[in-house]
Parts: C-alpha cells; sequence; structure tokens
C-alpha cells in the first residue's frame, strides 16, 4: 500500500525546516486517540522518557502503561561530547535487545516517537521485528520521522499536551543532518505493519500510524 504518489508527495515538501521546542499540532496523535476512543487498549507501550503528563494521559485510556525509556543511556555519548569528540556523530540507541520487557510482554499501542533516527540503518530489521514481538494483532504504532528536516543530536522529549498536541523538548546542541526517511522507506522498514495514517506536519517532520498486522 502506498502513502501518496511521489509527485504529490513532493509538493508538500516546502523545505528544511528547524525543530524548536514548545507546543506543536500532532494529527497522528488525533488519529490515535479518536482509534482508542472506540476500542480500549489493554496495554500501551511508551518508549520515550518517563512523564507524569504522559502517564496521566495514557491511563484515560488504559490501567497497564508501560514505559521502556531506550534513549536513557546517554553516558557514553555525554562523555564525547565533553572531551571534545566527533560532535556530528549521531547518538545510537543501545542494541536492540535492550529492550527489557519480559519476552511474552505484549501491547497493544506502542509510542515509538522518533526513534527511528537514532537505530542503525543496518540494525533497523532487528529492531522492527523485536518490536513486533511486543504487539498483539492489530497493535497501534505511532511514530515520527524526517525527510528533509535536520534533527537533533540526542531523541526529543515528547509530553501530550492533548489528544491533538505535542510538546518537543529539543536538544540546544547543534542539529544533525535529515535522515531522509521517505514514506516509502519507512512503509518498507515497518515490516509486518500496515500503514493507516501520513500527515506531514508544518515543522517538516512526518507522523505515522501504523497497525500490526502479524
Amino acid at each position: 500500500m502506498s502513502w501518496l504518489s511521489r509527485s504529490r508527495y513532493r509538493n508538500e515538501i516546502l523545505g528544511p525546516h528547524a525543530l524548536v521546542t514548545g507546543v506543536h499540532s500532532s494529527p497522528g496523535l488525533t488519529a490515535l486517540c479518536a482509534r482508542l476512543d472506540r476500542c480500549k487498549p489493554r496495554a500501551i507501550l511508551d518508549l520515550g522518557a518517563s512523564s507524569t503528563e504522559n502517564l496521566r494521559f495514557l491511563s484515560r485510556y488504559c490501567d497497564n502503561v508501560a514505559v521502556e525509556n531506550l534513549a536513557r543511556s546517554r553516558s557514553a555519548v555525554a562523555t564525547k561530547a565533553r572531551s571534545g569528540a566527533s560532535r556530528s556523530a549521531p547518538f545510537r540507541l543501545p542494541d536492540v535487545d535492550a529492550l527489557s520487557l519480559p519476552v511474552d510482554s505484549s501491547f497493544d499501542v506502542v509510542l515509538m516517537w522518533d526513534l527511528l533516527h537514532y537505530v542503525e540503518r543496518a540494525q533497523l530489521t532487528r529492531f522492527i521485528a523485536r518490536l513486533a514481538g511486543l504487539c498483539r494483532k492489530d497493535a497501534l504504532v505511532l511514530l515520527l520521522a524526517s525527510s528533509t528536516t535536520p534533527i537533533t543530536p540526542t531523541p526529543m522529549y515528547f509530553r501530550i499536551e492533548g489528544h491533538d498536541r505535542l510538546y518537543y523538548g529539543v536538544s540546544a546542541d547543534p542539529p544533525l543532518p535529515a535522515p531522509h526517511f521517505t514514506p516509502g522507506e519507512v512503509e518498507h522498514r515497518m515490516r509486518g505493519f500496515r500503514p493507516l495514517r501520513l500527515y506531514q506536519l508544518r515543522n517538516g517532520l512526518q507522523e505515522f500510524l501504523f497497525r500490526y498486522e502479524g
């Protein structure tokens, strides 16, 4: 299934943007919440930083909310920056096996945020396979990816401000080049997942909503 024609997609891209700290519209979150209003999930997995606001919001839909902050291991990166080592090298998530949830864990919703930017492309197949192993059939996955917008050197902090808004906490460090994740590549990488929605945001990011088909 294609998101939209290539020519139409090119017309929607306005050129490089800069990500800024603040509240941003999130039509992908709106679409996710609309589905959760119709079908209550049994378990939700948030792969971002722990947030009281996020937990409070997600608890409206489900009592079982797990938080697995994959970006928490930053000590080596911080040491490199202080020593003047390669500042242009992007932060990389720990190996995919760093998902420390029990092997029998399963979820109906996964908030993946912008983590796709920080997995080595050579490791994406393993990462997505591990993610799929945590999903029940018809599980929903929300993620953000950039095609032309420079990204932050470390994953952004996301706080849910409402069903249609996200607060971005953006690093003050110089941005990294855009990772060029086109809709076609994201769809290709998400093996086993069916694309439901794609939104091109004004800040240059793309929001994707997938459903796991097994």
